[in-house]
């Protein structure tokens, strides 16, 4: 065998070899990157959700909306609210994630405070403080009144309802913080054009007339309630004072 054929084959061993090297060394990498994939993703996997500040919704649900199902990751999540923030909940104005372990991290909600609904074309709307619709459904919940009376054209979503007067939802969050502290819930508030209130609870009315002195009738309230249960009738508060000593109530009949 002539010296250059040797010198030829020696050359195109040398270049197998560094090939299969660089692929033993390329392959080494890869299987380092799979292991390091597989335990990253293994170390940060979600296994455990606590839920804070949720009352409309159940933990549950908050768990499925927020992380879903499957492999969720905890990096992924903070990086993802940080920058992406965490969707449109209708009554969740800000959800905040932060992890208490690699593979465990709190989510702190801050519900919107919904104050009522109006019905219109066959739905329910719900509304917060500001008078903004966050929700359209047909589900009636729980604690939280209709409000009849309110007129308006149309209505979108997210946005305020358009009423006329502008002291309506101000009067609204007054009367139903004011009937909370007494664990009061009309089945309905009717406002007037002029912001007179008629309450209902059942088949009894209360007349509450304007806002003046709404704190002072609330209380009033609060000691008639439970003798109004199956009664049928009107509670006259309309033209009440800081001197009233009685209110009337008149049966239906």
């Amino acid at each position: 065998m002539r010296a250059r054929d040797r010198t030829e084959q020696e050359n195109r061993r040398k270049r197998k070899k560094r090939k299969n090297r660089r692929g033993l060394w390329l392959l080494a990498a890869l299987s380092l990157l799979l292991a390091g994939t597989v335990a990253f993703l293994g170390i940060f996997r979600v296994r455990e959700v606590t839920v804070e500040g949720n009352e409309r919704y159940t933990d549950e649900e908050l768990k499925q909306l927020l992380v879903g199902d499957g492999y969720a990751n905890t990096l992924f999540l903070l990086i993802k609210s940080k920058y992406e923030g965490l969707g449109n909940l209708p009554f969740i104005s800000e959800a905040e994630i932060t992890a208490q372990s690699p593979g465990h991290i709190r989510i702190k909600v801050y519900e919107k405070q919904i104050v009522g609904y109006v019905q219109y074309l066959g739905t329910n709307l719900y509304f917060d403080k500001d008078g903004i619709v966050v929700e359209s459904t047909a589900e009636v919940m729980d604690g939280i009144p209709q409000v009849s009376g309110l007129a308006f054209s149309e209505v979108t979503l997210y946005e305020r309802l358009p009423v006329a007067n502008e002291d309506t939802f101000r009067v609204i969050l007054n009367l139903t913080q004011a009937l909370g502290k007494y664990g009061m819930a009309p089945d309905d508030i009717h406002l007037s054009g002029s912001l007179e209130i008629t309450l209902t609870f059942g088949e009894a009315k209360v007349l509450f007339g304007t806002s003046d002195y709404l704190e002072e009738k609330v209380t009033r309230l609060a000691a008639f309630i439970d003798s109004l249960e199956g009664q049928r009738g009107v509670l006259h508060m309309e033209n009440f004072t800081e001197d009233t000593q009685n209110i009337v109530f008149k049966e239906d009949g």
